[in-house]
């Protein structure tokens, strides 16, 4: 295995090389997996180890780690708004298809769920659902995510969707 950095890369703030870095080695680390997650969780957890702050307890601090990310404005007017509601896209292909600012929406809403899961249930349980959604034994990534999320955090597609969204629009509230 070998990650290659575009020399674009080299023009970044320290801060920012440092996550794009961090994003990828995730994605070696968690190679295995590959296609068998869904997609907003595969990008979530890139983007969550890329961005991510604990406390001085060690507790993972979700206001922290959207000041180190932060947000396109649209996305923080949707969350001033509070019409913010996350579209977890599963398919691989449909995630990364459209306009710059669709995908980029995508990294977010999968950023948001990775994030939501390891603050309120801690990075154990994000572990957990990122093995079970990736179970090579069950038919689908459709299947494999509706498994992961009632075998580990305890339910549903909608239910979580709109958990991560109000979790969302809670950190915001740091930021007005």
């Amino acid at each position: 295995m070998r990650m290659v950095i575009a020399p674009s890369v080299l023009a970044y703030s320290t801060a920012q090389a440092r996550a794009v870095i961090r994003h990828e080695l995730t994605h070696l680390a968690t190679l295995k997996v590959g296609d068998e997650a869904p997609a907003w969780l595969t990008e979530g957890i890139a983007e969550y180890t890329a961005y991510r702050v604990t406390s001085s307890s060690g507790r993972i601090d979700g206001v922290g780690a959207l000041d180190r990310r932060g947000l396109p404005k649209p996305l923080w007017a949707a969350l001033r708004k509070s019409s913010y509601r996350p579209d977890l896209v599963t398919a691989h292909d449909a995630f990364y298809a459209g306009t710059g600012q669709e995908v980029s929406r995508r990294y977010t809403d999968g950023w948001f769920a990775a994030l939501y899961v390891a603050d309120e249930f801690g990075e154990a349980k994000l572990r957990a659902l990122v093995d079970a959604a990736s179970d090579p034994a069950l038919p689908t990534v459709q299947a494999r995510e509706a498994a992961a999320l009632r075998d580990v955090l305890h339910t549903d597609r909608a239910k979580f969707q709109a958990d991560v969204g109000a979790y969302s629009r809670s950190l915001r509230r740091h930021f007005v």
